[in-house]
């Protein structure tokens, strides 16, 4: 009798044990499913969010490319506007040229909306030209900060120093005393810059900014400014290399001033008579 009781009480015992176990097992298949779900769920919640950065990031990339073509195509349209307006103001139809320089003003805003938007993306030489063209439109403000972002674009020396030229000239658009200082200090640390260049883009730096400084300073009426700016002139002039450019740059400075009746002929007298006994061959060929 006792040796059933105990068989008994043992068959009872494996029978828990078993219990026990199949329960342990249900529990992990338990914990694994649940895990594998949220795996799957933070699988699923991260291939959607990477699908809509893809998404995103290629719209934007499509965006931004048809900004660039449109703004590129602004640019040449405003280069061959200007051609077409000089031609038409050559040729005395001043109405026609008039009605152009409004739609430049036009095609230009649209430029500076595109700009402001994808500034970052936008190249050096088409920075200039819309910068140029605000200057002109009275935005010298704009135009300024955008030939600042296009220096510093650049890397090439040369293209920096004539942006600065540029930039210098615009300083003296805003008619303002503080900006003026600024564009006639600018203009001289070109000049001194450019010495760094080498063969004909020293020149060509120091031609166009003494050109423009003289026709900056003519432009608000600082004629013994414009005179002390045309005698960087000087040694160009007597640089038997570069003489003749020079004289080209000098009498295109010389022909403004003359022509606008900004300042007196005799402000430049000396300026001219180097030019007539020395380059008077290279002037008229």
């Amino acid at each position: 009798m006792d040796d059933i009781i105990k068989r008994q009480l043992a068959i009872e015992e494996r029978l828990d044990q078993i219990q026990q176990e199949q329960e342990r097992e249900k529990g992990l298949i338990s914990r694994l499913s649940k895990a594998g779900g949220l795996i799957a769920l933070i699988l699923s919640i991260a291939a959607g969010a990477y699908s809509l950065y893809d998404i995103a990031f290629l719209s934007d990339r499509k965006a931004l490319s048809q900004d660039l073509i449109r703004l590129d195509s602004i640019a040449k349209d405003l280069v061959q506007a200007n051609k077409d307006a000089i031609n038409l103001n050559l040729s005395g139809q001043s109405e026609a040229a008039m009605t152009l320089n409004l739609m430049k003003i036009s095609m230009t805003d649209r430029a500076k909306e595109i700009i402001d938007l994808r500034k970052e993306h936008i190249s050096a030489p088409i920075l200039t030209t819309i910068a140029l063209e605000l200057i002109n439109n009275g935005d010298y403000t704009t135009g300024v900060q955008y030939l600042e972002i296009a220096s510093n674009k650049f890397k090439n020396p040369f293209l920096k120093l004539e942006t600065n030229r540029q930039k210098a000239y615009g300083f003296y658009s805003s008619m303002l005393p503080l900006e003026i200082e600024k564009g006639r200090k600018l203009f001289s640390d070109t000049l001194e810059q450019s010495k760094a260049l080498k063969g004909t883009q020293a020149f060509w730096v120091q031609s166009n900014s003494i050109r423009d400084w003289v026709q900056a300073e003519a432009m608000i009426g600082e004629c013994e400014m414009a005179r002390e700016a045309a005698e960087n002139f000087r040694p160009l002039l007597l640089n038997q290399t570069s003489h003749r450019e020079a004289a080209s740059g000098l009498i295109t400075a010389l022909k403004t001033v003359d022509l606008d009746g900004l300042c007196p002929r005799t402000s430049f007298r000396d300026l001219h008579n180097l030019i007539d006994v020395r380059l008077q061959s290279a002037i008229h060929n």
